[in-house]
């Protein structure tokens, strides 16, 4: 028997018993007694655990396996993990691939959304098992003039719409 949760989930496992109290044990041959009675909450777990159920304290030859399955939660990383993308306007700011729902601070709902203005913006993505990952970025947009003088001391590297590195004068 099993149960699916997503990563840092309780999980709560239950089991019946005709022969005395339900006794759960965190392996098949452990004195450590988890829990008695018909429910048992794990702890928060971020990885697959196994725990183990008897029935009645008399039958302690057997023990029947109970597995609390974690499904991880999906990496929603926006901007290669950066806290600031220095951007060109318009600019497509791209959630991560391959999720089937997508749930953005602006309530838009598409693998990405399209910006003209600076400020903070998130993305929570939900997986096929119902887990879920969020993560947030600040976007600083500009709008200014490009200048083909070069300054080290004042200027700022944007990314351009088609990825072309620029420098913005901030004189």
């Amino acid at each position: 028997w099993s149960s699916d949760v997503c990563s840092s989930d309780l999980v709560a496992l239950s089991a019946t018993s005709c022969a005395g109290p339900v006794l759960w044990f965190d392996s098949p041959s452990s004195s450590t007694l988890l829990n008695t009675g018909n429910t048992f909450t794990t702890p928060s777990l971020n990885s697959t655990a196994t725990y183990y159920v008897q029935s009645g304290s008399t039958c302690t030859g057997f023990r029947t396996p109970v597995t609390a399955a974690i499904n991880p939660n999906p990496d929603a990383t926006l901007g290669g993990g950066a806290d600031t993308l220095n951007v060109f306007a318009p600019y497509v700011l791209n959630g991560p691939a391959g999720y089937p729902t997508y749930i953005w601070s602006n309530q838009a709902t598409g693998s990405s959304i399209t910006t003209s203005q600076s400020g903070l913006y998130c993305v929570t993505v939900i997986d096929t098992n119902g887990c879920f990952g969020s993560d947030c970025i600040y976007v600083n947009v500009a709008n200014g003039i490009l200048s083909p003088e070069r300054s080290e001391e004042h200027t700022s590297e944007l990314q351009s719409p088609c990825n072309l590195v620029c420098r913005l004068l901030l004189e």
